[in-house]
């Protein structure tokens, strides 16, 4: 692979992948609140890798959707 190529793809994976800290501060969830998002498939990983432990990397437009989800979720709770 060229230098220029494993430089777009670092930028790439910098400006299009999150972690579960990052996911969770674009949707406004807690910890708990975020894994139960990914247990009932609401939220699936971009990328996993299985070591220990579990790093895990969500596509930034995937959970910025999910994001107007909850949003909209959270405004008809408040009615």
């Amino acid at each position: 692979m060229k230098d220029t190529d494993s430089k777009e793809m670092r930028e790439w994976i910098l400006d299009n992948l999150v972690t579960k800290q990052g996911a969770m501060k674009i949707t406004g969830q807690s910890g708990p609140a975020f894994q139960q998002a990914v247990r009932t498939n609401m939220v699936t990983p971009f990328v996993e890798y299985n070591e220990s432990p579990v790093v895990r990397l969500y596509l930034k437009s995937e959970i910025e959707a999910y994001a107007k989800q909850v949003a909209l979720r959270k405004n008809r709770l408040k009615k």
